[in-house]
């Protein structure tokens, strides 16, 4: 991680369910972590381009490729 590494990142992570988005999430975290980002917020939705919904007995539901979009914060290095 270098100074000019922005405080802020938000990355997405797609799947065409949110477990698998999740799957991916968690692979990145370690990573991220190591960079010092952490997570500090997150959302689910679907792609609005490759879902179309649908109404199914009274409920809706959403095809194709969903987006976990998760935001992280850096942790600021301490100065000694």
């Amino acid at each position: 991680m270098t100074s000019d590494s922005p405080a802020v990142l938000l990355r997405r992570y797609t799947g065409y369910t949110y477990d698998s988005a999740l799957d991916s999430y968690e692979a990145d975290l370690p990573g991220m972590a190591r960079d010092g980002y952490f997570p500090v917020g997150q959302s689910w939705g679907w792609d609005p381009e490759t879902s179309i919904g649908f109404v199914v007995g009274g409920s809706s539901w959403k095809p194709g490729m969903g987006t976990l979009a998760v935001t992280y914060r850096r942790e600021q290095e301490e100065s000694a």
